[in-house]
């Protein structure tokens, strides 16, 4: 099999400690004919200084632009990129030795891209944030890869809310797939995410950046509905109605409990007392600010929440 020339794009923002990591999992690849692009979008911490200790053992170039956000970072790696195929990695993620030779086979005449597996590194909390992807359709950037060819005629929408950081990878995906090409899920291309705990604060921003969903549906309907299916989260609806049903009847309340326990169930997680309850008041206000937040969204963007919600693809 011909050895095409692999260009990893990494955009960072002041996470020095866990680039470091997944620099140095790019170092123990078993695949040899790749190059490492890092753009750093504006950091104030040692990004640089990492980058810099790591020229003697990869191929790397340190890109440094004002803080424009990850998609405008991830376009200007594609710009940067030499190689024939252009695979993106988060900087809080870890490679596997196999995963440039697993893309690297992937690919043929007919794939236009290669969505890998993503699993975390450790067990998740449920204040973790962390990209979990096991069955493909997700398309998300920590762990896929293009053809470069293709990437010099579509790029991300610099056009999506940068602070949010979020569809910007499904949009990229959706085009592609629109243009008539393949995205192949490959489980041998292989990720582990590092997560973060989160702040109450951050839990909820989360929640609000489902606003961004209805720009999404507009551009990508038969996609959006293929892929991405109402709920957002499966349990967002139990929250919402036990807590109105609660206004009515007090007793109804007993069912804001009952969820949790059959979401931290449903998720394999073990809390003590105070995160359960953390757990339950976050998981009861996140789900009305998601709500809220997607029918801005609708009237952000024109589009008609009865669509979004309900109609079939």
């Amino acid at each position: 099999m011909f050895l095409e020339k692999i260009s990893v794009v990494i955009p960072t923002y002041n996470r020095a400690k866990l680039l470091k990591e997944c620099l140095t999992s790019l170092c123990k690849q078993e695949y040899k004919n790749f190059e490492v692009i890092v753009v750093d979008d504006g950091s104030k911490d040692q990004t640089k200084e990492i980058v810099d200790s790591f020229k003697k053992n990869l191929d790397i170039k340190y890109i440094f632009q004002e803080n424009k956000g990850p998609a405008c970072a991830r376009n200007l790696g594609i710009k940067m990129a030499s190689g024939d195929i252009v695979a993106f990695i988060d900087d809080d993620c870890i490679a596997s030795r196999q995963w440039l030779k697993a893309i690297n086979e992937a690919f043929d005449g007919q794939i236009g891209g290669v969505e890998g597996k993503t699993i975390p590194k450790h067990a998740l909390t449920p204040f973790s944030h962390c990209v979990i992807n096991l069955y493909g359709g997700r398309y998300p950037t920590c762990n896929i890869a293009y053809k470069k060819a293709i990437l010099n005629k579509i790029y991300f929408d610099e056009s999506f809310p940068a602070c949010y950081h979020f569809r910007e990878d499904s949009d990229l995906a959706f085009t592609i797939i629109e243009n008539g090409y393949t995205i192949k899920f490959a489980s041998e291309v292989l990720v582990y995410h590092l997560f973060v705990e989160e702040s109450w604060s951050k839990v909820l921003k989360n929640k609000i950046r489902f606003f961004i969903d209805p720009l999404l549906f507009k551009k990508h309907p038969r996609l959006y509905k293929k892929y991405i299916k109402f709920p957002f989260e499966l349990f967002t609806p139990l929250y919402i109605l036990f807590s109105l049903l609660g206004f009515l009847n007090p007793l109804f309340f007993i069912g804001l409990p009952l969820t949790t326990i059959v979401e931290l169930f449903y998720r394999k997680w073990s809390v003590n007392i105070f995160e359960f309850f953390s757990f339950l008041v976050l998981q009861t206000i996140g789900s009305f600010i998601l709500i809220i937040s997607v029918l801005y969204g609708c009237l952000k963007f024109k589009v008609s929440p009865f669509r979004l919600f309900l109609f079939p693809r």
